[in-house]
């Protein structure tokens, strides 16, 4: 079963943020990074925006936000109390399915490079979600490998995310099969696991 997705992450206003926003007490959320061209990117919200009510009803931290949007049905539109900057504002969005990626088929990479053998696609919050990994991170994701592949052998697992290739940023799996179609004599191979950024030194 699909659930809606907001494309925001949030922090529960604590304390300290309480007083900082000038609060009696601490409830709500604090958004602190937007998915571009997600749900609350579409309506309106911004970083920075404090949300108070989802439809209405109080929200207390961030596992009241998660469970007011698991939920409630894909497609109904839901309103916001936001304030922002001290402004008070009401946003309406509809609530929609994670996004997917416009080309979701994943490239296998070929040839001499310590990435042979894996599979990878360009990460969406739909494949994110699929897989296990945050669905606010962009980039390219290995989504497959083969037990013999030298990628496998390194210790690159399936859901790693790829950051870059000798120094240059991947944002696309075209980008990473450019990138490794380029012969060198060393590779360096940055990607994100759980958190932990992994470096990856190999020499030919």
């Amino acid at each position: 079963m699909t659930r809606p997705w907001l494309g925001i992450e949030v922090v529960s206003v604590n304390n300290e943020i309480a007083h900082e926003l000038g609060l009696s007490y601490p409830y709500g959320i604090l958004v602190q990074n937007i998915y571009p061209g997600g749900s609350a990117d579409q309506a309106g919200i911004k970083r920075g925006d404090f949300i108070a009510s989802f439809d209405g009803k109080r929200i207390v931290d961030d596992a009241t936000l998660d469970y007011l949007v698991a939920t409630s049905p894909l497609g109904k539109e839901v309103e916001f109390l936001v304030f922002r900057k001290g402004i008070e504002k009401k946003i309406r969005l509809c609530l929609e399915e994670p996004l997917k990626a416009k080309d979701s088929n994943p490239l296998l990479i070929k040839g001499r490079n310590p990435l042979q053998g894996a599979s990878v696609q360009d990460l969406s919050p739909a494949l994110a979600l699929e897989m296990g990994v945050n669905p606010m991170k962009q980039g390219v994701v290995i989504s497959n490998l083969s037990e013999t592949a030298p990628a496998t052998q390194l210790g690159i697992e399936p859901g790693d995310i790829l950051l870059s290739i000798n120094k240059n940023k991947i944002r696309t799996k075209e980008e990473a099969i450019t990138f490794l179609k380029k012969a060198a004599p060393d590779w360096t191979i940055n990607l994100l696991r759980r958190g932990e950024i992994l470096t990856f030194r190999v020499r030919e």
